[in-house]
């Protein structure tokens, strides 16, 4: 039996799916949104919310939703 290399973007090291894994509920109340605009936002993607869908179901891995929250963040400037 020969071995087959397997494209690069089949390499599933860089995922942990033993990472936390949070439904969409958990997910909106670990961001603290509404349920309503996780599911709506899957549809539109107006917000890049990473998620991980498997058939219908929508998962969301807690390490990328700390990964948005810090890449999307504001920081406040204090006046002089």
């Amino acid at each position: 039996m020969r071995s087959v290399a397997l494209a690069p973007w089949t390499d599933t090291s860089a995922f942990d799916f033993r990472d936390e894994r949070l439904d969409t509920a958990a997910a909106a109340n670990y961001l603290g949104i509404s349920e309503a605009f996780l599911r709506n936002n899957n549809c539109s993607h107006r917000y890049p919310i990473p998620c991980v869908r498997v058939g219908r179901r929508v998962f969301y891995l807690k390490r990328d939703l700390d990964s948005y929250l810090f890449n999307h963040r504001h920081t406040t400037q204090e006046a002089s």
